[in-house]
């Protein structure tokens, strides 16, 4: 059954200073709503200092 095209979703993304739910730093928060037909309605992102050294190796992967 299809999905009707006026629902709206958001998705949301967090860059990290590394992998451990426990100690490690939100360094961006980013989010998208969309319909389900793809058409995207809005977008947010926003850096936030995580008051903590991101390691060489995360940066890498990232590029915060």
């Amino acid at each position: 059954m299809p999905f009707p095209d006026d629902l709206e979703f958001v998705a949301f993304d967090l860059e990290t200073t590394g992998l451990s739910s426990v100690f490690c730093h939100i360094v961006e928060i980013g989010a998208v709503r969309f319909r389900t037909d793809g058409t995207e309605i809005d977008r947010f992102e926003q850096l936030i200092n995580p008051e903590y050294v991101i390691p060489p190796r995360v940066t890498a992967i990232h590029g915060i």
